[in-house]
């Protein structure tokens, strides 16, 4: 699964796609992605709005399906151990660093 969005708080289709063994590619700007996809292939998120980005690394995962079933794999495992608490320590540690960037330390 590709999400190219230019803005998504958090992205539920993240999870569900991991949930179903589905990689995903997502830009930066898709907030699952720091939380998810880096921990299992931090070469899947691509900046927002860079198409020959997106396009080499969808080449590259295209030729190598090696690769993209050991991202299968650790999505998986990672999806397994997801729970509300680790949301809410995510969301705990966003809401610090944008305290912490609104008072520039």
């Amino acid at each position: 699964m590709v999400l190219p969005s230019s803005y998504e708080p958090f992205a539920m289709v993240v999870n569900e796609a991991m949930c179903c063994g589905c990689p995903v590619m997502a830009s930066n700007r898709v907030g699952a992605a720091r939380d998810l996809v880096l921990p299992v292939a931090p070469e899947f998120v691509f900046p927002v709005g860079d198409v020959e980005s997106l396009a080499k690394k969808l080449s590259a995962v295209a030729t190598n399906r090696e690769r993209l079933q050991q991202v299968r794999q650790s999505a998986l495992e990672l999806i397994r151990e997801w729970s509300p608490e680790k949301t809410t320590e995510g969301l705990i540690r966003a809401i610090e660093a944008g305290v912490a960037r609104v008072r520039g330390s």
